[in-house]
């Protein structure tokens, strides 16, 4: 089943979980992670905004990512590579946000930024 988010999905409560693996899932919205965790998987095909707080975003999934950009900015902005793939495109990391790769592929990718390979 596909899944387009246009609004706002929001992992809010502490030690929850939201697991998405549409095929695909399009989020032209918003991806917040506050207090629990949100893992995509299955097959992405646009990250749109992004918001880390305290909580994790973990890409277990198939990030197409050809001719975007994903922006991660700020000390809580994180993205974390849990066995997933992020096919071409630019990531980007500032003011302390960071990629961090648990394991997983980069095929095509441009990065530009601060990542953490091994990390938490």
């Amino acid at each position: 089943m596909s899944l387009i988010n246009q609004g706002t999905i929001s992992a809010d409560v502490n030690g929850g979980t939201i697991v998405i693996t549409a095929q695909p899932f399009t989020n032209q919205g918003l991806l917040r992670t506050e207090a629990g965790k949100l893992n995509l998987g299955g097959t992405v095909s646009g990250l749109g905004g992004l918001q880390s707080g305290s909580g994790a975003l973990g890409l277990s999934g198939v990030l197409t990512n050809a001719g975007q950009t994903v922006m991660l900015n700020g000390l809580t902005n994180r993205l974390t590579l849990q066995g997933g793939t992020i096919l071409g495109g630019t990531i980007t990391t500032t003011d302390g946000a960071s990629l961090i790769v648990q394991s997983g592929t980069l095929d095509g990718v441009t990065f530009n930024g601060q990542m953490d390979v091994g990390g938490e």
